[in-house]
């Protein structure tokens, strides 16, 4: 049904694109509850299921990217980390993330644009608690290291200050 649904909102034409930002957000939306409904299940055909599902999220995100709408594209990106991590699949939350990342070095080019996104990235790695240490710790870094290389001193600063929160663990004294 979900596949029905996006042949036709993909359709050649002249406003694909601009249909393509109103069109696919809910229905990725859509896709993550059945995924989760799905995952819910529990037994090895629902974990199949549910990955074929975030395959077929990965694919519309993809689609949307080479529309050119960076800033949703993120968030929508950012969202599926969340949905991936309530259905137990590291590796494929894992995978958003570096693709948020990637539309955060090469799309979003305006400062502003990259505060905000920093922002957006350092809140979803914070509330996620499902990556091992070595992921999670590759993800700080990466996080970290974008803040960084803004532009002016003041922002580097807000980046690196909202990114130090990253390196504690919750309930605990120890710095990860």
């Amino acid at each position: 049904m979900y596949l029905t649904a996006r042949r036709a909102f993909v359709k050649e034409g002249p406003t694909t694109a601009m249909r393509l930002k109103y069109t696919i957000p809910p229905l990725i939306f859509c896709a993550f509850r059945l995924a989760e409904t799905v995952r819910g299940l529990g037994d090895e055909a629902a974990n199949t299921a549910a990955k074929r599902v975030f395959k077929f999220v990965f694919e519309n995100l993809k689609s949307l990217t080479a529309a050119n709408y960076p800033a949703l594209t993120l968030r929508l990106f950012l969202q599926a980390v969340g949905s991936a991590g309530r259905c137990g699949f590291e590796e494929i939350a894992y995978e958003f993330f570096a693709q948020a990342f990637a539309i955060y070095e090469e799309s979003i080019p305006e400062t502003k644009a990259q505060i905000q996104a920093l922002q957006l990235i350092c809140g979803t790695l914070q509330s996620t608690h499902f990556f091992e240490k070595e992921n999670y710790d590759r993800l700080v870094a990466k996080t970290a290291g974008q803040s960084g290389k803004l532009l002016q001193k003041h922002d580097q600063a807000r980046a690196v200050f909202n990114c130090s929160h990253l390196f504690w663990k919750e309930g605990t004294a120890e710095v990860r």
